[in-house]
């Protein structure tokens, strides 16, 4: 069972194409701006004045974003960071969503 689990582990791990430094920071587009911060705590907001605040979980290359109450309230696919964009997928009803986000300088 041990090796299996460990196989796993580094199989998840093995497919991430980014690492989490470079997630950290500021993104937004049009609709979105999102904040990663360096001790997994993160801001979402869609649209709106609605700031979502609570923290996020990498695996691989999906994102989980978790509710202050501890639920996940959204997941996304990492498809790319390339210099200052950030390219998510974030599926709705089974299809594709992509969506670019540039880096916000603070």
């Amino acid at each position: 069972m041990f090796p299996l689990l460990f196989l796993s582990f580094l199989l998840v791990t093995a497919c991430s194409s980014f690492e989490k430094e470079q997630l950290i920071g500021s993104w937004q587009n049009e609709l979105i701006f999102v904040k990663f911060e360096a001790n997994d705590s993160m801001q979402l907001k869609l649209g709106g004045d609605n700031v979502q605040k609570g923290t996020y979980h990498i695996f691989g290359n999906t994102i989980e974003l978790i509710n202050p109450e501890g639920k996940v309230s959204l997941n996304m696919s990492v498809v790319k960071i390339e210099n200052d964009s950030l390219y998510i997928n974030m599926m709705k009803t089974g299809s594709d969503n992509i969506k670019a986000l540039a880096r916000v300088k603070e």
